[in-house]
């Protein structure tokens, strides 16, 4: 108690409050600091990595029953500077968390070896699906890897009317020579059909759906 404040107040029902003389929670931090930072820090102070099977790790659980590890967990891994997201007990043997931050700026989806970028140690995204082990095959310069026995991406466009869906696919030699490539699944209004066009821009803006496409495929019977 500090200058008529409680600097930390327990309840009586067992709600504690840090900076907050009413906590209405099981734990409450509260400071008024408008040009600052307010954060709650879980740090394990040592200088040891640990091991791949058994990493020096921090980690915060948020638990919602009786079993120990029915849980989601945020994990800070020291061997390998990695986060883990996922749910379960990430000490089991054998664990893949749902989501890996790794120290290079890559993102993991169900696999804690995002194997996207590592050529450039660029940013990317490796998302791994069903019958796939911990260290798969891999593109080492591709941004974006989906990986899986049946792989599939799907982009859609939620009207049916004017709008399509597309990959754009560019070349930004300079801010007034670019160049662009259009893939696109065209709507009602074009009959639905398949574009495939090319365009050059003289400015960091562009627009699919302007693009004339050089080759139009009706989608009525079908090609083989």
């Amino acid at each position: 108690y500090n200058a008529n404040a409680f600097t930390l107040k327990i309840n009586g029902d067992g709600d504690v409050g840090i900076g907050d003389g009413s906590p209405a929670s099981r734990l409450t931090v509260t400071e008024d600091n408008a040009s600052g930072d307010v954060g709650i820090r879980v740090k394990n102070d040592t200088a040891t990595d640990g091991t791949a099977t058994s990493p020096t790790t921090a980690s915060l659980y948020l638990n919602t029953s009786t079993a120990t590890f029915n849980t989601l967990y945020i994990q800070a891994r020291r061997y390998d500077n990695d986060t883990w997201f996922g749910y379960g007990d990430p000490t089991s043997a054998g664990h893949i968390p749902t989501l890996c931050l790794d120290n290079q700026r890559r993102v993991g989806i169900n696999t804690h070896v995002p194997r996207c970028s590592t050529q450039n140690s660029s940013p990317g995204l490796h998302i791994v699906g069903r019958g796939i082990d911990p260290t798969p095959h891999y593109d080492g310069y591709a941004n974006l890897v989906v990986e899986s026995i049946e792989s599939r991406l799907q982009i859609t466009s939620s009207s049916g009317g004017t709008n399509a869906s597309s990959i754009v696919m560019s070349s930004v030699v300079a801010t007034d020579d670019n160049k662009h490539w259009v893939i696109e699944a065209a709507g009602a209004s074009q009959s639905y059909k398949f574009h495939l066009g090319y365009m050059e821009t003289t400015s960091g803006n562009f627009d699919s759906g302007s693009v004339t496409p050089d080759i139009s495929i009706n989608t009525v019977g079908r090609i083989e």
